[in-house]
């Protein structure tokens, strides 16, 4: 745990489906939901009304690269859904889209007066191009600079459903503030076919990953 200002900071493995906060951000694709990696999760947790009113919205108003929009979950552990339009975007332009719909979506959730969000490693999953390390770095560069105005946000836990050393990789960054003071990056990790099947075999047998 660390302490960014006003928020506590950390990095924890587990299931963020299984996280009971106020809201959970959940990465989409900017003109529609995402029914997979961590929609997938969310929507078989009981979430999946706040998946599909997001999806509603997206096809008739697609989101913009590192926009942020919220619903209610309608289910499951959260309260509420920040959808932040990362899924999908080019690789020179993911780092800075991810902070900046992390920060968005952050600013959502302190407009209503929630406390604690849960947020997975954005662009880290089976079609993103960040590694484990550019995706911390953007997620607390956000919450970093947020924290600088928050009301009532409290907490924000970056939740990584991997394997220890992962959630490792993503701890060091908050430890030793590898988060401060960084410029835009280009995207470093590269597409895995095998990696791609396995999670979509996953999807269609409703499991987690």
């Amino acid at each position: 745990m660390k302490q960014i200002n006003r928020i506590q900071a950390e990095v924890i493995n587990g299931n963020i489906a299984a996280m009971a906060v106020d809201a959970v951000i959940v990465p989409q694709f900017d003109s529609c939901a995402s029914y997979g990696g961590v929609g997938g999760a969310m929507a078989r947790s009981g979430a999946r009304s706040g998946l599909d009113e997001y999806d509603a919205h997206a096809q008739k108003r697609p989101l913009a690269f590192g926009e942020a929009f919220m619903t209610a979950s309608g289910g499951g552990y959260s309260k509420y859904l920040l959808h932040v339009a990362t899924v999908g975007c080019d690789d020179d332009k993911a780092f800075a889209a991810t902070g900046r719909a992390v920060y968005k979506a952050l600013q959502l959730a302190d407009n209503v007066g929630l406390k604690t969000i849960a947020v997975p490693a954005i662009g880290n999953g089976i079609i993103g191009c960040l590694t484990m390390e550019q995706s911390a770095k953007a997620v607390f560069a956000a919450v970093a600079r947020f924290a600088e105005q928050a009301a009532s946000v409290e907490k924000v836990s970056m939740v990584i459903y991997g394997s220890p050393a992962e959630a490792q990789s993503a701890r060091e960054v908050l430890d030793k503030e590898a988060y401060l003071d960084i410029a835009d990056e280009v995207g470093q990790k590269k597409f895995d076919f095998a990696e791609w099947a396995v999670g979509f075999g996953k999807d269609l047998a409703g499991e987690d990953y």
